[in-house]
Protein backbone atom coordinates (compact mmCIF):
# COMPACT_ATOMS: atom_id res chain seq x y z
CA UNK A 1 0.00 0.00 0.00
CA UNK A 2 1.67 3.53 -1.11
CA UNK A 3 0.31 6.77 0.96
CA UNK A 4 1.24 10.31 0.11
CA UNK A 5 2.51 11.88 2.67
CA UNK A 6 2.91 16.17 2.91
CA UNK A 7 5.64 16.21 0.54
CA UNK A 8 3.89 14.03 -1.78
CA UNK A 9 6.39 11.47 -1.63
CA UNK A 10 5.25 8.01 -2.01
CA UNK A 11 6.09 5.83 0.98
CA UNK A 12 5.26 2.21 1.59
CA UNK A 13 2.90 1.24 4.39
CA UNK A 14 2.05 -2.48 5.81
CA UNK A 15 -1.34 -2.70 6.02
CA UNK A 16 -2.48 -3.48 9.79
CA UNK A 17 -4.31 -6.73 8.54
CA UNK A 18 -0.99 -8.15 6.72
CA UNK A 19 0.86 -10.99 8.19
CA UNK A 20 3.95 -10.51 6.54
CA UNK A 21 6.30 -7.96 8.07
CA UNK A 22 10.05 -6.68 7.04
CA UNK A 23 12.73 -8.66 8.51
CA UNK A 24 13.93 -7.34 11.89
CA UNK A 25 17.73 -6.21 12.05
CA UNK A 26 19.61 -7.38 14.59
CA UNK A 27 19.62 -5.58 18.18
CA UNK A 28 22.22 -3.77 18.90
CA UNK A 29 22.91 -5.60 21.82
CA UNK A 30 23.85 -8.51 19.83
CA UNK A 31 25.88 -6.75 16.74
CA UNK A 32 28.98 -7.53 18.32
CA UNK A 33 28.52 -11.14 18.70
CA UNK A 34 28.90 -13.44 15.57
CA UNK A 35 27.07 -16.77 15.34
CA UNK A 36 28.78 -20.32 15.48
CA UNK A 37 26.99 -21.46 12.60
CA UNK A 38 27.47 -18.45 10.10
CA UNK A 39 31.56 -19.45 10.76
CA UNK A 40 30.99 -22.84 10.40
CA UNK A 41 28.86 -21.79 7.09
CA UNK A 42 32.15 -19.45 5.76
CA UNK A 43 34.30 -22.62 7.12
CA UNK A 44 32.02 -24.84 4.15
CA UNK A 45 32.51 -21.94 1.73
CA UNK A 46 36.27 -21.62 2.23
CA UNK A 47 36.73 -25.60 2.43
CA UNK A 48 34.66 -26.66 -0.59
CA UNK A 49 35.34 -23.31 -2.82
CA UNK A 50 31.51 -23.58 -3.88
CA UNK A 51 28.74 -21.84 -2.12
CA UNK A 52 26.06 -25.02 -3.63
CA UNK A 53 28.49 -27.32 -2.42
CA UNK A 54 28.61 -25.41 1.26
CA UNK A 55 24.50 -25.34 1.39
CA UNK A 56 24.89 -29.13 0.24
CA UNK A 57 27.18 -29.52 3.14
CA UNK A 58 25.35 -27.48 5.64
CA UNK A 59 22.06 -28.28 4.69
CA UNK A 60 20.75 -25.19 3.83
CA UNK A 61 19.55 -23.67 0.21
CA UNK A 62 22.50 -21.63 -1.61
CA UNK A 63 20.65 -18.25 -0.92
CA UNK A 64 20.83 -18.91 2.65
CA UNK A 65 24.42 -19.65 2.52
CA UNK A 66 24.48 -16.11 0.47
CA UNK A 67 22.76 -14.54 3.11
CA UNK A 68 25.20 -15.88 5.90
CA UNK A 69 28.45 -14.84 4.25
CA UNK A 70 26.64 -11.28 3.13
CA UNK A 71 25.72 -10.15 6.98
CA UNK A 72 29.13 -11.66 8.19
CA UNK A 73 31.47 -9.51 5.77
CA UNK A 74 28.45 -6.20 6.25
CA UNK A 75 29.09 -7.31 10.06
CA UNK A 76 33.14 -7.72 9.79
CA UNK A 77 33.51 -4.95 6.89
CA UNK A 78 35.14 -7.06 4.36
CA UNK A 79 34.34 -8.36 1.46
CA UNK A 80 35.49 -12.05 2.00
CA UNK A 81 34.89 -13.80 -1.74
CA UNK A 82 35.62 -12.18 -4.90
CA UNK A 83 33.57 -13.28 -8.31
CA UNK A 84 35.97 -15.45 -10.46
CA UNK A 85 33.99 -16.77 -13.57
CA UNK A 86 31.02 -18.84 -12.57
CA UNK A 87 32.67 -19.48 -9.03
CA UNK A 88 33.63 -17.44 -6.01
CA UNK A 89 37.78 -17.17 -4.86
CA UNK A 90 38.54 -16.41 -1.13
CA UNK A 91 40.55 -13.12 -0.28
CA UNK A 92 43.52 -12.69 1.71
CA UNK A 93 41.31 -11.46 4.14
CA UNK A 94 39.01 -14.43 4.23
CA UNK A 95 42.24 -16.97 4.19
CA UNK A 96 43.37 -15.08 7.18
CA UNK A 97 39.96 -14.88 9.04
CA UNK A 98 39.51 -18.47 8.31
CA UNK A 99 42.48 -19.30 10.50
CA UNK A 100 40.71 -18.20 13.66
CA UNK A 101 37.71 -19.14 13.08
CA UNK A 102 38.62 -22.76 12.21
CA UNK A 103 40.17 -22.51 15.65
CA UNK A 104 37.46 -20.71 17.48
CA UNK A 105 35.10 -23.60 15.80
CA UNK A 106 37.82 -26.53 16.74
CA UNK A 107 37.95 -25.29 20.57
CA UNK A 108 34.18 -24.90 20.77
CA UNK A 109 33.79 -28.95 19.65
CA UNK A 110 36.30 -29.87 21.81
CA UNK A 111 34.11 -28.04 24.28
CA UNK A 112 31.47 -29.85 23.69
CA UNK A 113 33.11 -33.19 23.72
CA UNK A 114 34.43 -32.41 27.30
CA UNK A 115 31.19 -31.19 28.82
CA UNK A 116 29.68 -34.25 27.19
CA UNK A 117 31.43 -36.57 28.98
CA UNK A 118 31.68 -34.35 31.92
CA UNK A 119 28.19 -34.93 32.65
CA UNK A 120 27.94 -38.30 31.78
CA UNK A 121 31.01 -39.04 34.84
CA UNK A 122 29.26 -37.23 37.54
CA UNK A 123 25.57 -38.95 36.62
Amino acid sequence: MLLRTSDSRPRRTWPSTSTTWPRATIPRSRASMVDLGVLKTFLAVIDSGSVVAAARERGYSPAAVSRQIGWLQRRMGVRFFEPDGRSIRPTSDALEFAVRARELVDEVNRFERYSSRFGAARR
